[in-house]
């Protein structure tokens, strides 16, 4: 897409969009201006002009800053936090600011108005589910030497269930681009939905049943994933259909996810822990299940996944430290009050000794490595000189990173209810065994 012409698509895709830009208590006074969205920069409005008349702008932080696109949409720029601006004599003034989100489809205020239902689509959603919705089939018949080639839409079997403040579904959308069958397109699209129980500010309904399932997809493809597309709905906000009949505006929420890549890899089905699909059957338990596990053990949660998100940039002491101190804090807030006075040494191996046979046997021997992750722990974090002859370094403490993730793994999917012979199947299909057989002959 081109960045200086292209209109808003999704959250991975720059895009710069034309405008005319003013202030809710002076609608008179507009603005040309451009608001750009990078994934990586995220938005970053430029005005030709000032709110000030004809100096810089004297506010440090704009909560509303409305807007209406040179396309003919309004748009509306949340808690703008201004960064700098120029003036030229003779000319006149430019600012910019960086608004934290920006509604594409209506003016409001998003303090006081509240949403009743999401739809949001995240990247590599189709393989998280599980389900194929376009089917192919060949007909060939080497007798004649003809083939035929069919695609069609299977209509997937409905996913619905109540999840706490929300009803949940995955709703799928089918498309078709073309005008010959010769040159025709088609695709699909699943997203989540949630109709909320009682409608809500649009950060508690993103932070409450939106990322409830969210995480528990990226638990399940054990990497970030980007929301795509996030669009809400609210009574409040109305226009007329084709029909006279009035209905609810779409919303669309951009923002910045603070990613690293505006193209993150996408993986196959078989790269993640469990897909939808795989465990449609119980998926309502392992939500309940999940939403018990993230209350207790936030912390847990959020250390792992600040892993997940700069573990190629990290050093492996980093690495090894970030999933130490998750351990740890899973421990101890799993463990009774009393044994918080526990050595490091002897949690490690409570933890250790509680895996899966699985995951035991991965670790091959839990009393010394115990030790070792205690020796290796307490001289990274405290620089122990005593310990630097005991402590694994090199490709020894990448094996232990390696083994320890293997037991966070273990972990989760025991906390979601996945069991002993379930987890060993998973392990084995993320090629753990292997991994750590090959590291160790090399050792």
């Amino acid at each position: 897409m081109d960045e200086e012409s292209g209109h808003y698509t999704d959250m991975l895709h720059p895009f710069a969009e034309e405008g005319l830009w003013w202030l809710p208590e002076n609608e008179k006074e507009q603005i040309s201006g451009i608001l750009r969205y990078d994934p990586v920069e995220g938005l970053r409005l430029r005005l030709m002009g000032s709110f000030c008349g004809h100096g810089i702008d004297k506010e440090e932080r704009r909560s509303l800053i409305l807007g209406f696109l040179a396309r003919g949409k309004p748009v509306t720029l949340y808690n703008s936090v201004f960064v700098g601006g120029c003036l030229s004599i003779p000319g006149y003034a430019t600012c910019e600011y960086l608004p934290s989100c920006a509604f594409f489809g209506a003016h409001f205020d998003p303090e006081k108005v509240k949403f009743g239902t999401v739809y949001e689509r995240i990247h590599n959603v189709e393989e998280c589910i599980g389900y194929k919705a376009l089917v192919e089939e060949w007909d060939i018949d080497d007798k004649k030497g003809a083939y035929g080639y069919k695609v069609y839409f299977r209509k997937p079997e409905e996913v619905a269930f109540p999840i706490p403040l929300a009803d949940f579904r995955i709703a799928w959308t089918f498309t078709t681009t073309g005008s010959t069958p010769h040159a025709k397109g088609i695709s699909t699209a699943a997203w989540f939905r949630f109709a909320i129980s009682q409608p809500s500010p649009y950060l508690e309904v993103l932070q409450g049943p939106v990322s409830l399932i969210h995480t528990l997809v990226e638990l399940a493809a054990d990497c970030r994933l980007p929301i795509l597309v996030a669009e809400l709905y609210s009574p409040v906000l109305l226009d007329e259909s084709p029909e006279g009949e009035p209905r609810e505006v779409p919303v669309s929420l951009v923002w910045d996810q603070q990613l690293k890549s505006s193209t993150p890899r996408a993986k196959n089905s078989w790269e993640l822990m469990f897909t939808l699909e795989s465990v449609k059957t119980r998926l309502g338990d392992i939500l309940r299940r999940w939403e018990r596990f993230r209350a207790r053990h936030n912390s847990t949660f959020e250390t792992y996944f600040l892993l997940l998100r700069t573990q190629h940039e990290m050093p492996w002491q980093h690495q090894f430290l970030s999933l130490v101190y998750a351990l740890e804090s899973y421990h101890r807030r799993k463990s009774a009050q009393g044994k918080h006075r526990q050595s490091f040494r002897d949690r490690m191996k409570e933890v250790f000794l509680a895996m899966p046979q699985c995951v035991r046997q991965l670790i091959a021997g839990e009393e010394v490595f115990a030790a070792q992750v205690a020796d290796t722990r307490n001289y990274y974090a405290h620089q122990d000189e005593k310990l630097k002859s005991v402590a694994l370094k090199d490709w020894q403490l990448y094996l232990a990173i390696v083994k320890l993730q293997a037991v966070l793994r273990g972990v989760r999917l025991s906390e979601l209810g996945f069991a002993d012979e379930e987890i060993a199947v998973i392990l084995d299909r993320l090629r753990y065994p292997h991994q750590i057989h090959n590291l160790s002959l090399h050792l």
